[in-house]
């Protein structure tokens, strides 16, 4: 059994198994669990990238693309390079 003195007072604590038992894992879940959370507030780097093609295959040069942020409601516009390609960055 593990003990600890309260201070000053001269008293102990006992820490039984059953204490041990429950605290060890709850302990190694919120250590793992740490990185985890702090890993998601991060915002990640990605791009929307496309070619615009029409039913017989060809592709779209100068075509008007449209991104919509739906939380925003605030469209993003691009226009596809002569071989039809385009590409949305990440960001507002």
């Amino acid at each position: 059994m593990y003990s600890n003195r309260l201070a000053g007072r001269g008293k102990e604590i006992k820490i039984n198994a059953l204490a041990r038992f429950i605290l060890s894992p709850l302990l190694l879940l919120i250590i793992m669990a740490v990185p985890g959370i702090a890993l998601s507030q991060t915002d990640s780097a990605a791009t929307i990238r496309g070619t615009v093609t029409e039913s017989t295959g060809a592709v779209v040069s100068r075509a008007m693309v449209e991104l919509l942020n739906t939380a925003t409601k605030k469209p993003r516009r691009q226009t596809t390079d002569e071989t039809g390609q385009y590409s949305f960055p990440s960001g507002p």
